[in-house]
Parts: structure tokens; sequence; C-alpha cells
């Protein structure tokens, strides 16, 4: 009984890792995409529907980021 426990909970412990791991991949991947959006911004040659466009990141999104580089 124990051995069964055991190991559910270790299947639960390999599951949780996983989707951590995913999370930290999709978080990253946006981080990326909001410093190249940054620098679209600041190179200043682009509109900001391009760089949504671009970027996959939404024109307000695009919007605020402009606001904080230009800070």
């Amino acid at each position: 009984m124990c051995n069964l426990s055991e190991y559910v909970e270790e299947q639960g412990i390999e599951k949780g890792i996983e989707k951590g791991i995913e999370k930290g991949y999709g978080l990253g991947a946006k981080d990326e995409k909001i410093e190249t959006a940054k620098r679209m911004i600041k190179g200043n040659k682009l509109d900001y529907a391009d760089i949504a466009s671009f970027t996959e990141l939404s024109e307000e999104t695009i919007r605020g980021l402009a606001k904080e580089v230009s800070a």
C-alpha cells in the first residue's frame, strides 16, 4: 500500500515539475517579445500596429511599453 501512495505522489510531483517548466518557458518567451518590442520602439522605424504584429503582442501592450521606454 505504501508503494502505491509513493508512486502516486511521485507522479504528481513529476506532473507539477513539467507544468512549472512549461509555464517558465512561456513566461520567458513573453519576456523576449517584450524586449524585442522595446528595441523596435526605440528604433522608431515601425508603427505600433507593425510592432504588435511582429511580436504577437497587443497594440495596447505596445503603447504601454512605448510609455515605459520614453520615461
